[in-house]
């Protein structure tokens, strides 16, 4: 839960954290309330994983809407302000993927 230090300072008291094994089939990301999250992708992927909205698809060089956020092995995402994490799904590129989660409540 969202709090307040003396100094006005805001901070989050109840972090939440896990993983997500991903196959080449987008997937709703799991019902974890939360004000702000960031995601990583394992050090052990051997294919890039793909974070987006429903309908979020494999990256395939060609102009679209749907191409989720790439993140190759090691990288991770700044924090993202959201309600829970279930507004976003995921995918690896192909076969499997890995991907971690800090979120903050």
């Amino acid at each position: 839960m969202l709090g307040m230090r003396p100094n006005g300072q805001e901070y989050f008291d109840s972090p939440k954290t896990g993983e997500i094994a991903l196959t080449s089939v987008s997937q709703q990301l799991p019902n974890i309330s939360c004000y702000q999250v960031k995601f990583k992708a394992r050090a052990i992927n051997a294919v890039p994983v793909y974070i987006g909205p429903s309908g979020t698809t494999i990256g395939d060089g060609s102009t679209d809407a749907t191409t989720g956020f790439e993140l190759s092995a090691k990288e991770e995402t700044g924090f993202v302000p959201v309600r829970n994490l279930n507004e976003f799904y995921a995918l690896a590129s192909a076969g499997v993927g890995q991907l971690t989660y800090l979120a903050l409540e």
